[in-house]
């Protein structure tokens, strides 16, 4: 009924395959699913939702994916492109806050607590530590890796995989 654009930043490149870094490759989803769907939606009311994927593959070459994407109106494209960007380049700069570091543990904490009562969960653990050689005996301590998460690990992971000299946009 109404003209409609589509956005997607898509950033990529060398990943180190270890539970840590894909860990904090999916905490800095969290933090930007929130922060984004502040900015984007609730104080410029310019999207509906904004979707982040993190992504890593260890084969045939250890390499990450991280996408960004927001519909909107085709005159709030470039805006709500730059308000995105923003909010990269701050948590890049300058971390984020305790509040919203709390809000990424909390949510995983809460996936976790759901996860671990599931058989497919516990199946996809264990092939995944088999398949990278990972100690079994590690799977339970996945509490103890989500409450080690700092401000200065989202803002290194921010800065080591949202390179702006590094992706793409794609408008629709």
């Amino acid at each position: 009924a109404e003209p409609k654009a589509r956005t997607a930043l898509v950033f990529t490149g060398p990943f180190e395959y270890t539970r840590q870094n894909r860990y904090y490759l999916s905490a800095l989803a969290e933090l930007l699913n929130i922060k984004l769907r502040e900015a984007l939606r609730e104080n410029m009311g310019g999207t509906y939702g904004v979707s982040v994927f993190p992504g890593a593959t260890r084969d045939p070459v250890p390499s990450y994916r991280f996408s960004i994407g927001f519909g909107s109106a085709p005159e709030r494209l470039e805006d709500l492109t730059a308000a995105a960007l923003a909010q990269i380049d701050s948590v890049k700069r300058f971390a984020t806050t305790p509040e919203y570091l709390n809000k990424v543990k909390e949510a995983a904490l809460r996936a976790r607590e759901t996860a671990i009562k599931q058989n497919g969960y516990w199946m996809a653990q264990i092939s995944t530590f088999d398949q990278n050689g990972w100690p079994l005996d590690e799977i339970p301590n996945g509490d103890k890796l989500i409450m080690s998460l700092t401000a200065e690990n989202l803002q290194h992971a921010a800065q080591l995989y949202l390179r702006t000299d590094n992706y793409v946009r794609v408008s629709l």
